[in-house]
């Protein structure tokens, strides 16, 4: 193989990723319409028939994957807070830059994780009358 079709290949396959990233999406977005387009006949379905269709709940899916986002995202940040903080105090000698920098990053990942409690999976609680 020559130098040519080495440089070649190495374009070739960041732009197959790009393209398979591509697709993948809109296959995500057909799909998740097509689910729609189906929970939408069901309805209407049940309607005329004369059937209370149950209310639509969107909310649901939704703010338990908020929620579980917060949640690992928060793990992650404070993981990479903990790596960081040891990156640099043990190449840099320097343990207080070390404490600044990925104690930052740590408590950015304790605020996900306390937002991610606080909320709840159900969303926020109500207010207080």
């Amino acid at each position: 193989m020559g130098e040519y079709e080495f440089y070649a290949l190495m374009l070739l396959l960041p732009g197959l990723a790009i393209v398979g990233g591509i697709v993948l999406l809109a296959l995500t977005l057909m799909r998740g319409q097509r689910q729609a387009e189906f929970r939408h006949r069901e309805r209407m379905a049940m309607i005329e028939r004369g059937m209370a269709p149950p209310d639509p709940v969107l909310g649901d899916a939704v703010l338990q994957r908020a929620h579980d986002f917060k949640l690992n995202f928060g793990i992650l940040l404070c993981g990479l807070g903990l790596a960081l903080m040891l990156l640099i105090a043990f190449t840099a000698g320097e343990p207080g830059v070390a404490f600044g920098v990925g104690g930052a990053v740590v408590t950015v990942g304790v605020a996900f994780i306390v937002s991610a409690y606080t909320t709840g999976r159900d969303g926020p609680a109500p207010p207080l009358p």
